[in-house]
């Protein structure tokens, strides 16, 4: 049995997160709760499997980063117009 959860990303910078093994993301975006905009990212997990450490960056356009083997997941527009682009990490 498979169950969706979120997980939500730091502004800017590295989120660290112990996901069930095999977690399948299925989607970044942003959440919006009031005023308050989180990005965030849900993935397909098996709720009861063993956890592995993965790690996820968020850039903002025209911000440098390190040329990481990294794996694109999508882009988040803020209503502020902030644009942040969201990259996992592979090999951790």
């Amino acid at each position: 049995m498979s169950e969706i959860w979120r997980y939500k990303l730091l502004v800017r910078g590295y989120s660290d997160f112990d996901m069930p093994i095999n977690s399948k993301i299925i989607s970044v975006g942003l959440k919006r709760v009031g005023d308050q905009e989180d990005i965030t990212l849900w993935a397909e997990v098996n709720p009861v499997g063993k956890k592995e450490k993965r790690r996820f960056l968020v850039v903002f356009t025209g911000d440098p980063f390190n040329p990481e083997p990294l794996k694109f997941l999508g882009t988040c527009v803020t209503s502020y117009g902030i644009v942040s682009h969201v990259y996992e990490i592979m090999g951790v």
